[in-house]
């Protein structure tokens, strides 16, 4: 989780804000689903009654006002959430506030500003039983609990503070009970050890308990699959790959049986990535690859918010991309010297393409090595705030590296959708109903 809230952050370092819109857009809700909360435990855009005294003092025509974001659990709403802009109280001025108004003194809330904006948020989620309000705007982060009265719990500034600090305030906003498991999340084939061992990874934990969550996706969608034998009528109908009789799925490197990387795949990252295996360190991770007698796939999967950057494919910010890439990287580039500017703007695309040649030597039929072909699955309503998106970025990627066109395979979780909701079998509609509710489909 944290990795994905340093991400976001990374993402909006240096962004122009111009309203409360861009904060709830851009900032509010990716963190919230980075800190795992469901869909149908977040309401937005909530009308808050309010007692006749209070709407006569904040000048509300009707005995109502709007919240931009409550949350609850199974025991009620837990959290109040306001987006704001240019916000001006200081840590001061707010506490001389929170002294009056936990006193009962509201007098000095009358007028539109700060004052009134967080006196409304205060005075509206204790009226609804609520504990905890946050307020949030381009920069800053306050937190106040309940406590026999409201107290200023955490005060951070997102893009100036270090990353923990920041990321132990974010972690007050988390829906720390309540969430549903990761098997109440995936559903499907949830005895098997290659989705066992995903769910307790550390940097997966969270992911594969949200709903949005591509390694959910892929899990449901492929294993309904395998379980309907569609693969190679999927791979050739909505992927474009090459006919093929049979098709082997592998999850995360592993067969959906084994908690162990395949030991094949193990050797090839170990020939891309030596300093990674010696060190001990992270290395590439591909979403899923199908494998045929003649060719192989390696897929990269991503479902980011509608309104997000599409920057999945990037190195990671503050992590250099290591010189023994080089060797790997130049032969698959049109422009071998630019081999660092494309591999810090595609490097899971260039990491996965090289695994994948290491691989189809080691997987060759008679000598020859297995056809490599490369595809993503997007989704198709993410765009930035310049307008790029995933199949932009994706366009950019394939005019940049030597492989043949037909060699390279672009489909949307829409296409996924839309092809298995044609389909009669059982298993199918339960694939469709997990892209469904996926609000961000």
């Amino acid at each position: 989780m944290s990795e994905r809230i340093a991400a976001i952050l990374s993402d909006l370092r240096g962004t122009i804000w111009s309203s409360e819109d861009d904060v709830r857009c851009w900032l509010i809700c990716p963190l919230l689903v980075a800190l795992g909360w469901p869909a149908n435990r977040v309401k937005t855009e909530v009308w808050i009654p309010l007692t006749e005294e209070m709407a006569r003092l904040w000048n509300y025509p009707s005995r109502r006002m709007r919240r931009d974001y409550v949350l609850s659990r199974e025991t009620g709403e837990v959290l109040h959430i306001e987006a704001k802009y240019q916000w001006g109280m200081q840590a001061s001025e707010i506490e001389a506030l929170l002294a009056q108004v936990n006193c009962g003194d509201w007098h000095d809330t009358r007028t539109d500003g700060p004052k009134k904006d967080l006196a409304s948020l205060l005075w509206g989620a204790r009226s609804q039983n609520s504990r905890r309000a946050a307020l949030m705007d381009e920069r800053r982060l306050l937190v106040f609990d309940w406590q026999d009265g409201w107290k200023l719990v955490a005060e951070e500034e997102l893009f100036e503070n270090p990353i923990d600090r920041v990321h132990e305030a974010l972690r007050l906003l988390e829906p720390a009970v309540g969430r549903m498991t990761w098997q109440e999340n995936i559903q499907v084939d949830t005895h098997l050890a290659a989705i066992r061992w995903k769910a307790n990874q550390r940097k997966d934990k969270e992911h594969v308990r949200a709903r949005h969550s591509e390694d959910r996706l892929t899990w449901i969608v492929y294993r309904v699959l395998e379980a309907e034998g569609l693969v190679p009528q999927f791979s050739r109908e909505v992927l474009g790959l090459p006919p093929a009789g049979r098709v082997w799925v592998y999850y995360w490197q592993r067969l959906p049986n084994s908690e162990c990387i395949d030991h094949d795949i193990s050797e090839a990252l170990a020939e891309v990535e030596r300093y990674h295996t010696e060190q001990r360190l992270q290395r590439t991770e591909t979403d899923l690859l199908l494998v045929a007698r003649d060719w192989l796939c390696v897929f990269e999967h991503k479902c980011g918010a509608p309104k997000s950057e599409p920057r999945g494919w990037r190195q990671t910010e503050g992590s250099p991309l290591r010189p023994e890439y080089e060797q790997f990287f130049r032969p698959l580039l049109k422009k071998p010297d630019k081999w660092r500017v494309y591999g810090v703007r595609f490097a899971q695309l260039l990491k996965n393409l090289s695994l994948g040649n290491a691989l189809a030597r080691r997987w060759n039929v008679h000598g020859r090595p297995l056809d490599l072909d490369l595809g993503v699955i997007i989704n198709d309503r993410v765009r930035g705030r310049k307008g790029d998106t995933y199949r932009t970025e994706f366009e950019a990627f394939c005019s940049a590296v030597s492989l043949p066109p037909a060699r390279l395979h672009l489909a949307t979780w829409q296409d996924v959708q839309k092809w298995l909701g044609r389909r009669q079998e059982p298993l199918c509609r339960k694939a469709c109903h997990a892209l469904d509710e996926n609000d961000w489909l």
